[in-house]
C-alpha cells in the first residue's frame, strides 16, 4: 500500500504538466480500477488525479481513453465523501 501511495503522489505531480501522456498511456482507468481498495486521502488524490486527467482533455482523446471509465466516473457522483465530490 505505501509503494502504490506513492505512486499516486508522484501521479498526481505528473497529472498537471502531462495529463494528456498520462491519459493516453491508461492514467485515468488506472487511478480508478482500484479506488475503493486505497484509504480515504488516497482515494481523494486519485479523483484529484483524475480530474486533473480529464480537464483541459483533446476532444479526440474522449472516446479513445474516456468511455470506458465513464462507469466508474459515474460511480464518483454517487458517493458520499465530501473531500471526493469536490
Amino acid at each position: 500500500i505505501d509503494c502504490a501511495e506513492q505512486s499516486l503522489q508522484c501521479l498526481d505531480k505528473l497529472s498537471y504538466e502531462h495529463p494528456t501522456s498520462i491519459l493516453k498511456a491508461g492514467g485515468l482507468n488506472a487511478v480508478l480500477m482500484f479506488l475503493d481498495f486505497f484509504p480515504s486521502p488516497a482515494q481523494v488524490t486519485c479523483v484529484t488525479i483524475a480530474s486533473s486527467i480529464v480537464r483541459g482533455m483533446p476532444l479526440e482523446c474522449f472516446e479513445e481513453n474516456v468511455v470506458e471509465a465513464l462507469p466508474s466516473l459515474a460511480n464518483l457522483l454517487q458517493r458520499t465523501e465530501a473531500k471526493i465530490l469536490e
